[in-house]
């Protein structure tokens, strides 16, 4: 069932194989089953490209399946690992505003402006998750330290 295509679809996630991880939603759709938010949010993650994140988002979408706070998280963390921090401000801006953000969101781009040794982005972040009450954890304070 659709435990066994999660497994899979995360593997697919690991080896950045959007190839792979398509032929498996696919094979789900053709023996009835309806992918989760679960599943394409390991889909998402398996993108190694701002389109190919697109493709799956435009995928999503036409199936009626909206991004959950996981997803958003995916999808920051895929655009933070390519160093699209541009890609991955809006895709926060857009969690923030749906309110499907939360303490990883924040911790996810913390940690790439870190990354990236662009602390004032950084700092930026830390300042709007204190304005949504959140507070910053022993991995968003690690994240600062290392960068």
């Amino acid at each position: 069932g659709e435990a066994t295509f999660l497994a899979l679809l995360m593997g697919c996630a690991r080896s950045a194989r959007p190839d792979l991880a398509k032929e498996w939603i696919q094979e789900m759709k053709a023996q009835g089953l309806t992918p989760s938010i679960k599943c394409y949010s390991a889909a998402l993650g398996s993108a190694r490209s701002a389109q190919q994140a697109a493709q799956w988002l435009r995928e999503m979408r036409e199936s009626h399946t909206e991004l959950d706070t996981e997803g958003y998280t995916v999808l920051i963390h895929g655009c933070a690992e390519r160093g699209e921090l541009q890609e991955a401000e809006k895709w926060m801006q857009e969690a923030l505003t749906s309110k499907k953000s939360d303490l990883q969101c924040f911790a996810t781009m913390v940690n790439a402006y870190a990354r990236a040794t662009a602390v004032e982005g950084a700092d930026r972040w830390l300042s709007v998750m204190e304005k949504e009450h959140l507070r910053p954890n022993e991995v968003i304070y690690g994240s600062l330290i290392s960068s």
